[in-house]
Parts: C-alpha cells; sequence; structure tokens
C-alpha cells in the first residue's frame, strides 16, 4: 500500500494517531499458540509469530494434560503479518474451524491495496465503508452522509482499544477482531459480516496431507485466494508431531489410549491402516521400528 493512500487509510479507518497511543517498541512475543479447551479438546485461539510458515500442532501437552487440536477460532493468525504458509494436521475439523480463522492483516492490506485507489481521499475511503456497510440503506450518499458517517465511525471506532498492535494493519485488523466491541446494529452487524467475507487470501496457503479436512477448507476459499498443497513431508506414524518416526510415537498412542484421550484417524496414528484408532497400532509401530534396526 502507498504510503499516501495508507496514511488515508488510517485516518479514515481509525484516526489513530489522534485518539490512541501507538506501541511503537512493542515486545516481542514468543511463537506459543494460545488455546481454549472445549470438551476435552484444544481450539487455537490466537498465534503470533514473524515467520513466513507456520505449524500447528496436532496436540498440546500441558503439565498432565494432553489435549488434541481440532480447530481454529476466527482471527487466531491476524497479527502475522509475513506467515505464507500454515501446516495443518488432520486433526483441525472444519465445523471447529472459524470463517476467517487464517485471515492475516497482510491480507487485508493487499485487499484494500486492489479496493482502494493509491491516491484514495480519507472522504472516498470513508465513503467505501459507509457503502459496504449500507449505510442509509444502499442510497447514494451525499457530502453531508459522509460527515455524518465519519463522527460516526469515530465514535464506534474508539469502543475498540487497538493501542496493543504494533504497526497500521496490525491496528486495522485488531479493530476487525474486536468489531463486536461496537455495538453495531444488526443489519450494520451484517454488512459487515458479508463484506469480511469478501476478503482475498493474497496467496496464502495451508499444508497438508491429502485427507486433512482443511483441503476441503480451502477448496471452498479456493476463489479468494487461499491454496491448498499436500505435504510430501509427512510421515507415516508420526503421532506426536514431531517430524519423526520413532519409539516415542508408539509410546505416544499408548499413553493416550490409556488416559482414554480421542486421537483422530490419520495416516500417523492409525499406524496400520483399519480405520481405528487401538493397541494393534501402537503394536504395529513397535514391529515397523523393531524390524527397521
Amino acid at each position: 500500500m502507498k504510503v499516501k493512500k495508507y496514511l488515508a487509510v488510517a485516518g479514515a479507518i481509525s484516526m489513530l494517531a489522534a485518539s490512541i497511543p501507538f506501541a511503537a517498541n512493542a515486545e516481542e512475543t514468543a511463537v506459543i499458540p494460545e488455546y481454549r479447551v472445549e470438551e476435552g479438546n484444544a481450539i487455537i485461539t490466537n498465534v503470533e509469530t514473524d515467520e513466513t510458515k507456520y505449524e500447528i500442532p496436532p496436540t498440546i501437552v500441558d503439565g498432565e494434560n494432553t489435549y488434541n487440536v481440532i480447530g481454529v477460532d476466527d482471527f487466531a493468525f491476524a497479527l502475522c503479518e509475513n506467515l505464507e504458509v500454515i501446516v495443518v494436521p488432520d486433526s483441525l475439523t472444519i465445523e471447529n474451524t472459524g470463517n476467517v480463522a487464517f485471515l492475516t492483516s497482510s491480507a487485508v492490506k493487499n485487499f484494500m491495496d486492489k479496493e482502494l485507489a493509491d491516491t484514495a481521499s480519507t472522504n472516498e475511503i470513508i465513503r467505501y465503508i459507509a457503502t459496504k456497510a449500507n449505510y442509509k440503506n444502499g442510497e447514494e450518499l451525499t457530502d453531508e452522509d459522509i460527515a455524518e458517517a465519519a463522527v460516526k465511525l469515530n465514535q464506534k471506532l474508539n469502543m475498540v482499544d487497538i493501542s496493543v498492535a504494533s504497526t497500521m494493519e496490525g491496528k486495522v485488523i485488531t479493530l476487525l477482531k474486536n468489531v463486536d466491541q461496537m455495538n453495531l446494529s444488526d443489519d450494520l452487524q451484517n454488512s459487515f459480516n458479508i463484506w469480511l467475507a469478501t476478503i482475498t487470501y493474497n496467496g496464502l496457503t495451508l499444508n497438508g496431507s491429502e485427507k486433512a479436512p482443511m483441503k476441503d477448507y480451502a477448496a471452498g476459499r479456493e476463489m479468494l485466494g487461499m491454496k491448498y498443497e499436500v505435504s510430501s513431508s509427512l510421515i507415516d506414524g508420526d503421532a506426536n508431531g514431531d517430524g519423526k518416526f520413532n519409539v516415542r510415537d508408539a509410546a505416544f498412542v499408548a499413553s493416550n489410549l490409556a488416559k482414554g484421550i480421542k486421537m483422530e484417524v490419520s495416516n500417523a496414528t492409525d499406524y496400520n491402516g483399519d480405520g481405528k484408532i487401538n493397541v494393534r497400532d501402537a503394536a504395529a509401530m513397535a514391529r515397523a521400528l523393531a524390524s527397521n534396526k
């Protein structure tokens, strides 16, 4: 995004410099996914990384508890500005993964680049936002409408604390992520959600196995620029997801079975390929490992 338009977007979307402190020196955060537990499984809620590639773990071990990662909340990758590839495990399910779970601030920035001219003025950007929100029920907006919309927009924007983000694109997507704090009417909220569903992914690639549910998830967003690539590095029997197949994987399966922890059927856990996960898989792993010595 060109500097002129970028500053105009900042002024129209958030009036950021005037109303909210700018965190210029944000502390670096370790690449540890935040999650919530739902019915004994983990849902990823937030990921922070500066890398271009991130691998979602199939399980999360927290003390004595082990949770299968079955989903990702909306905007979980919102502040990952450099992200290009997300490796997804077979354990993720479409029903537990949000509609915009993998939307990033760089994708929003690229989308706005294409939507607005480099020379767009603040009023033109406000007109764009008002039109997308179906302000005045689709009627032609006058200069008075634009002025009124600017005042209301500023009031709504100040309801959201976006100071936690250190870059302008980060502030914009933080705003989008927390739009529910603005107390929008049902009609405006519905218009916003429709607009949000049109944002393109700028070539973001999900990388996983041939039978991962996220393959279908990505296919449904192919027209929005999301890609899916079948990984050639997924290893049969790598039940603990560390990129290796060894005795720890057999122990991982046996331990989870003993604890009654449900595991998703995949090439990593269902080692004997019978469509079930039981002690026979752990035994098959052990035999295969022994024969390779």
